[in-house]
């Protein structure tokens, strides 16, 4: 499903990731650990296409994410530490928004969004899909306690 031959990433002379290997089968579970500045939020960057790397390859799928990057992009999902949001935007717009880029066909209307708010624990519930995201409690807007990691953690 993944496989990551000699990747390595440069930002002028800094050295970010320094040639790495592995592969990830179908129903694998792999997990990045190390200190910060290790490379972990670098790797998924490259891995998802968010930015190039200096050399070596990714492939998702057998497709290479520099190559193809919108047939690449198809079989992943990511969810970074602090999440791009237009702060201005409802909820409902930016969950909207989200299904466009994805080119997802749309939820039957107030199916998504209901769902999202309904998310308990994370101080979302309730939130007001026709609210800017701005005045979302911060663990709505950046993605806090997201994949079971407690608010505050650095996943990155």
């Amino acid at each position: 499903m993944i496989e990551v031959k000699n990747l390595t990433k440069r930002y002028g002379d800094k050295l970010a990731v320094n040639d790495i290997s592995f592969s990830v089968e179908d129903g694998e579970i792999l997990g990045f650990l190390g200190p910060n500045g290790a490379g972990k939020s670098t790797t998924m960057n490259m891995l998802t296409g968010y930015i190039s790397s200096t050399s070596g390859q990714a492939l998702i799928n057998g497709v290479d994410i520099l190559e193809d990057p919108i047939k690449a992009k198809e079989n992943i999902g990511y969810l970074p530490e602090l999440p791009p949001l237009y702060q201005d935007m409802t909820v409902k717009g930016y969950l909207n928004f989200v299904y466009d880029l994805k080119k997802m066909q749309a939820a039957p209307e107030g199916a998504s969004a209901g769902r999202v708010r309904s998310v308990q624990g994370h101080g979302c519930a309730g939130s007001d899909h026709q609210a800017s995201v701005q005045g979302l409690p911060a663990a709505c807007r950046h993605g806090a306690g997201t994949g079971g990691q407690p608010q505050g953690a650095d996943p990155g």
